[in-house]
């Protein structure tokens, strides 16, 4: 009987605290990491911009993988960042949407400048352009664009769960 009462008492105290704002379930915002956010997001946007700025021909993979692997290590880099902050599962699901899109992307130039290696005089040679062409480019640096948006107002709006940040 007693332990249901000491029970009762502590779950409505832990009720009283989360609705008086006591208890947090957001995670806090984080300076640092909104500054991340808006660099990687610059990295991206420069990349996709430099790349559609790039003539067709000159777009092979392998002249882009290095800076391929800079941006896949700074956006694992983000998701480790908000994966070791508690209560910030929206931020995640962000962070590792943004990095599968940037891998899959990745991959399928690399895949399509592999087939498309074929000698210069070979009648199965395609043109360069069917490989990443201006509107597929403008379309991923569009969706990235969004995604780190959508990623910053979420950071942003920790602000107002956790007033005494703001």
């Amino acid at each position: 009987m007693m332990r249901n009462k000491l029970l009762g008492v502590i779950s409505g105290l832990g009720l009283f605290a989360v609705l008086t704002g006591c208890i947090s379930t957001v995670a806090p915002y984080d300076e640092k990491g909104a500054e991340q956010i808006v660099e990687v997001a610059a990295a991206v946007d420069t990349f996709y911009a430099d790349m559609l700025a790039t003539q067709t021909p000159e777009r092979v993979y392998s002249q882009w993988e290095p800076r391929y692997r800079e941006i896949t290590v700074a956006l694992r880099m983000l998701v480790m960042r908000n994966q070791i902050r508690p209560m910030n599962s929206e931020s995640i699901a962000i962070s590792e949407q943004i990095l599968q899109f940037f891998e899959r992307y990745q991959q399928r130039h690399k895949d399509n400048w592999a087939r498309y290696i074929l000698f210069d005089d070979d009648p199965q040679k395609l043109a360069a352009d069917a490989v990443y062409k201006d509107a597929l480019l403008g379309n991923h640096r569009q969706r990235f664009f969004r995604l780190f948006i959508a990623m910053a107002l979420s950071e942003e709006a920790k602000k107002s769960f956790n007033p005494q940040q703001g």
